[in-house]
């Protein structure tokens, strides 16, 4: 707990344009993370990395949301990559926006189309 500095695991997943993409998640030592590691909680570590993103931390699960939202992998590699069913439903609420987006600029254009 006294000398770690931090974890950086990584991972290679297919994106969206057929090459390869990282996607990771980053643990910084700070006095939280030394307790827990000293306690043996280390399951309370997924937890404090949320709550550590202004210093620099995040999960595997939220790269990979981002990700999905910028379009760089897809929705099926996001979700095989992912453990946290709470990540799973806010990746799911993102699919279910796009597809509704995707919805209404048809119908726009379905409209459009008739006005012509």
């Amino acid at each position: 707990a006294g000398s770690l500095r931090g974890v950086v695991c990584q991972r290679l997943i297919p994106s969206a344009d057929g090459n390869l993409t990282i996607a990771y998640e980053i643990l910084i030592n700070n006095m939280a993370v030394a307790s827990i590691i000293a306690d043996g909680k280390n399951f309370q570590l997924r937890g404090t990395m949320q709550i550590g993103q202004k210093s620099g931390m995040c999960t595997l699960e939220n790269t990979l949301l981002e990700k999905y939202k910028i379009g760089t992998i897809t929705y099926d590699v996001a979700l095989a990559n992912m453990s946290d069913p709470a990540v799973i439903q806010l990746l799911n609420m993102e699919m279910a926006k796009r597809e509704a987006q995707k919805l209404a600029a048809a119908a726009q254009a379905r409209q459009q189309q008739q006005a012509q």
